[in-house]
Formats: C-alpha cells, structure tokens, sequence
C-alpha cells in the first residue's frame, strides 16, 4: 500500500471513532491489508452473566429453575422462567446453564440436580458409576441422575469454604448439616441448616432465611425414619406434606406398611395413616 492509500484508511478510522460509532472494528483481519493494531475488542463468550444469558436460578432456597436474564433489576438481574414466572435474583442466586463435563464430576462435586420434570435441588455427588451419578439432595434424600440433569455449582461464598463446611461444632452437629429445629414451641419445628456456633448452642438458618439461636436439644438432624425403628409408641416428627414443617407426634400403631400417626397440627390434635417419607425420629430428650 502507497502512502496515500495508508493515510485514507488511518483517517477513515479516525472519521469512525471521532463519530462515535459503537460498532466493534476487527483490525487484525487481512480485509484491512495485514495491519495488526492490537487485540481486537469482539467480546470472547465468557462465564460472565449478562442479558440473554440461560441460567437456572434459586426460586427459593435450595430449589432451583431453569430460565434466562431478559434485563437487570435492583440488586441483581431479572430472570425470565421457563414457565413465564420472573424474579429479581442476585448473582449468588444464579448459575450458568452451561453443559457439565464428566472430567468435572467427581465424588464430593456440588451440583444442583434434577428431582422433578422442572425442579433441580441443591446437592452433592456421592458415587460415580460410568454414565450414572448418585446424588445425595439437600434433605438426605438420594437418587441416581445423568450427566445432563446436573449443574455444577460453583457458588462457593454460599456452600462455603470445604474447611468450614463439614466442621463438627457441637454434640456431633456439622456445619452445613440439614436439620429439623424448634421455632416457638416443642411441637412446631421447621427445616433448617446449622449455620455456627452461638451463646445458648447453635445458630440455625430456616428454610425461609431466618436465623435462630438454639440449644442443641432443640435440633435434630433431618433423616428419614428407617423401619426397623419405628413402632408403636416411637416418638415422631411428621412432615406436613410438601411444606417444610414438621410437627411432633406418635406412632399408635402399625398399618401395612404405613403407621398411624397422633401428633398436634396447628394445635389441634389429628390421628393420621402416613408413610414412612413422612416421617422423622423425635430424638429430642
């Protein structure tokens, strides 16, 4: 190129930039005759959340959606779910929705899996086995997935650092552990996980993100009842069908391979045939 036509082509993009054109210029193509006037500024595709971005994001804690970031709000992004529901979610609410490698997956990954046709639950892999993945949920519940019903979950300021997690604190009691924990009375107690130590024992956050200085005879750890320790007279905790309530009971009798079950609903005492799922050991002294 002549020196008339380099001195064209340099004022022309000067004309280009004076004018404020937004448009991304790649100067290192061989369209523009070789020149090479640094790193071109197209954005590279990135884990970076922005608009358009497909996500699953937590609808509530620990139970995640799958959607998209249609626009920004306060305190985070807008996120647009598959079933035409929004929430402003803030970024420690939201992960890519980004295809796992089985390389990434191993015993000990934090994922979020899938449990119902649309609902993924926070949860930690505890046995690989070739193309199938055991997962164990947030509420001790296992179930074997695939490698594309998992997300990873890279939220480690919310899962916390691997050496606080699991770190026993009192009377066997882990950081982390999911638990079943009195509220106002004996008999009305909730989902929650323990969060730390306090004064009177241990500080427990409920399902509902409120948190709670508690005795550890006031907590239990939330693990489904097995049979053979269910019988008449056992004491009970019964779980309010798909809630996170729980309330205090006893096993009157045995029916098939169900238990009638007396326990105080709402104040009101109620005599009820459930299932095993339902159920939880009273192990409060």
């Amino acid at each position: 190129m002549n020196t008339k036509n380099l001195l064209v082509a340099t004022l022309a993009v000067l004309a280009l930039v004076g004018a404020g054109c937004t448009q991304s210029i790649n100067l290192n193509s061989s369209s523009n005759g070789g020149f090479n006037f640094g790193k071109n500024n197209v954005k590279e595709e990135s884990d970076e959340l922005g608009v358009g971005s497909k996500v699953f994001a937590e609808w509530k804690e620990n139970t995640w959606y799958e959607g998209s970031i249609d626009n920004t709000c306060e305190g985070g992004f807008n996120i647009y779910f598959v079933d035409n529901s929004t929430k402003c979610a803030s970024a420690s609410e939201i992960l890519k929705n980004k295809i796992l490698k089985a390389e990434e997956v191993k015993v000990g990954t934090k994922v979020i899996a899938k449990w119902t046709a649309k609902a993924y639950y926070d949860a930690e892999v505890i046995k690989v086995n070739v193309d199938k993945y055991t997962v164990r949920y947030y509420d001790k519940m296992e179930r074997d997935v695939t490698l594309d019903e998992m997300i990873l979950d890279t939220r480690i300021d919310v899962r916390g650092d691997e050496t606080q997690v699991g770190q026993v604190l009192k009377d066997n009691f882990k950081v982390g552990d999911v638990v079943v924990a009195e509220w106002m009375t004996a008999d009305s107690l909730y989902s929650a996980k323990i969060q730390g130590v306090c004064d009177k024992g241990l500080t427990v956050k409920y399902y509902d993100n409120a948190e709670k200085c508690l005795e550890t005879s006031q907590i239990i750890l939330d693990v489904p009842a097995t049979k053979d320790i269910l019988q008449a007279d056992t004491k009970v905790l019964v779980r309010d069908t798909n809630t996170s309530n729980f309330f205090a009971g006893k096993i009157t009798k045995i029916v098939g391979v169900n238990y009638e079950v007396v326990y105080k609903l709402y104040g009101d005492e109620v005599t009820k045939t459930l299932q095993i799922a339902q159920l939880r050991i009273d192990s409060r002294k």
